[in-house]
């Protein structure tokens, strides 16, 4: 997306980038530092799950769920993050077994945000066409065409006075 932005702001001439497109790569920048900060507190091991969760579930609340990309399935990644940590902790599952199931849910829900991405952009695709076909219509209805202008004969000559001629442009 930062990317984007700054493609578009070079097209549109803009000296610089919007301030809110440069802040993506501090807040990208603070999350892997955050996320640096909770695999360094404490060891991945039975009774510090919970405490990693939390930690983790604390920087994508304060790094991502800012952005509004998606925000309904990150809560949903964290609070299932939440439940498994504490199983593991618990001892119900092992540290493996709650890696293989975080990674199964983020999949899940990775290919669920992509299956928004490509409905809302065909959504769009549509919208464009109908908006393409309301302008294409307009433009035949009313474009300059071939135009039929009668007049009244001033003179006799091929015509008799008075005769209407139309001619077509």
């Amino acid at each position: 997306m930062k990317k984007l932005i700054i493609a578009f702001a070079a097209l549109v001439g803009l000296a610089e980038v919007p301030a809110y497109a440069q802040d993506f790569s501090a807040w990208d920048q603070a999350l892997k530092q955050a996320v640096a900060a909770c695999q360094a507190g404490a060891p991945k091991a039975k009774g510090y799950m919970v405490w990693h969760a939390n930690c983790l579930n604390t920087a994508v609340e304060t790094y991502m769920i800012p952005r509004g990309h998606d925000t309904d399935l990150w809560r949903q990644f964290n609070a299932f993050r939440s439940v498994i940590a504490a199983r593991a902790d618990r001892g119900e599952i092992t540290v493996e077994e709650e890696e293989l199931l975080l990674t199964q849910k983020r999949s899940e829900l990775v290919s669920l945000s992509l299956q928004r991405f490509n409905a809302q952009a065909a959504a769009n695709a549509q919208q464009q066409q109908v908006r393409d076909n309301l302008i294409l219509g307009w433009w035949n209805a009313n474009r300059p065409g071939p135009r039929t202008v009668c007049n009244t004969s001033p003179m006799g000559g091929a015509t008799l006075p008075g005769q209407i001629i139309c001619q077509q442009y």
